[in-house]
């Protein structure tokens, strides 16, 4: 009897040391199979976490294969940065730091962090863990069993470098990569496409910045001033700088210049001074002012309401010849100079004397 009881109690502790020595040997294999991550760097004040990040992925089963369509997608975003291949070299944890660099204004526009598990017919990584300036950003759950995440991060990054920590646990040869990327800024159209300094000037187009800080337009070079701003359309208040007549008008959105569009000036030219006191019919004078087109045929010069035979021009002075058509034995006094740019006259007072004698303008009105 008491042999039998000895034999039970033996039985029992076999049984219990053989399950402990099965739980360890378990947590030995899990634990060298898929070791514990590397320590996380320190938050940077770059990355500002997204409210809320908006997660879509790609690669889906049952997905289509590539149309036009999505052909013409890719040639509507634009890639801000990529990385090269991370790739996995041992069946163990590694890590990888890079840097995302966003630069001045483009904080302000729409932003995408793209990131690709596998693809091309690579092996995928079994587990990551990515960072952002120190914060949790996304895991491999976040793929949803998909080989693509998208990451929005409008808004979410600041001006400058920072930190992306990937971690990564994976076959050897397993790959990632990731592309920072933006819709391309169009525009379209200007509405109306000839206007005047004081006219409410609107560009149409798409994939504008919201925020009047991220989009930038020049005519004919000179900066005009965006006062508000949508998707798909700028509304603008042009400068007393802007040249007249026929210029480009350039937008830039986060640092992206769309194509110019071809626009007509209408600026009212102000004319100030002439370097001839007194001159001849015939002979070859230069008037001084703003706001002239820098086309020649935009322009007209009217002396004495005569037009005059333009040479050359720029946005600040016209040359041009006297009409022969006066008589230069019946002196003409305080002859008025008016110029016309783009069918507007000009403002301010200008007067030549028109007689045989010549005498430059040194200052000193002639008495």
């Amino acid at each position: 009897m008491n042999q039998a009881v000895d034999l039970c109690q033996r039985k029992r502790r076999f049984v219990a040391a053989l399950a402990l020595s099965v739980a360890l040997l378990s947590s030995t294999i899990s634990t060298s199979e898929r070791p514990a991550q590397a320590a996380n760097p320190a938050p940077s004040p770059f990355y500002r976490p997204p409210a809320p990040v908006v997660v879509t992925n790609s690669n889906k089963k049952g997905a289509k294969p590539p149309s036009q369509a999505t052909a013409k997608a890719k040639d509507e975003t634009l890639i801000l940065q990529s990385s090269k291949p991370i790739v996995s070299t041992a069946q163990q944890w590694q890590k990888w730091d890079d840097y995302i660099n966003i630069k001045s204004e483009q904080e302000h526009i729409p932003l995408t962090l793209t990131f690709e598990n596998g693809g091309g017919g690579a092996m995928r990584f079994d587990d990551l863990r990515i960072r952002l300036a120190g914060r949790p950003l996304a895991s491999i759950r976040d793929f949803k069993g998909t080989s693509g995440l998208n990451l929005n991060l409008t808004e979410a990054i600041g001006v400058g470098d920072s930190l992306l920590t990937v971690q990564g646990y994976g076959q050897p040869g397993s790959r990632l990569a990731w592309k920072l990327t933006t819709p391309k800024p169009v525009a379209t159209g200007v509405n109306p496409n000839s206007f005047g300094l004081a006219d409410k000037v609107t560009v149409q187009g798409k994939n504008f910045s919201e925020r009047v800080a991220a989009d930038r337009v020049t005519i004919g070079g000179k900066p005009v001033t965006v006062v508000s701003a949508k998707k798909d359309q700028l509304i603008l208040k042009l400068g007393t700088d802007v040249p007249g007549g026929k210029q480009d008008l350039i937008v830039m959105v986060g640092n992206y210049r769309c194509p110019a569009i071809k626009v007509t000036v209408k600026a009212q030219p102000e004319v100030s001074s002439v370097n001839f006191l007194n001159t001849a019919p015939g002979q070859p004078i230069v008037v001084y002012g703003h706001g002239f087109s820098t086309t020649a045929s935009d322009n007209e010069v009217l002396i004495g309401g005569v037009s005059a035979q333009i040479t050359s021009v720029t946005s600040d002075s016209i040359s041009c010849n006297v009409p022969e058509s006066f008589d230069s034995q019946t002196p003409q006094w305080y002859v008025p100079i008016v110029v016309k740019t783009n069918g507007v006259e000009s403002k301010g007072t200008v007067t030549i004397n028109l007689s045989q004698r010549v005498i430059p303008n040194e200052g000193i009105p002639e008495q």
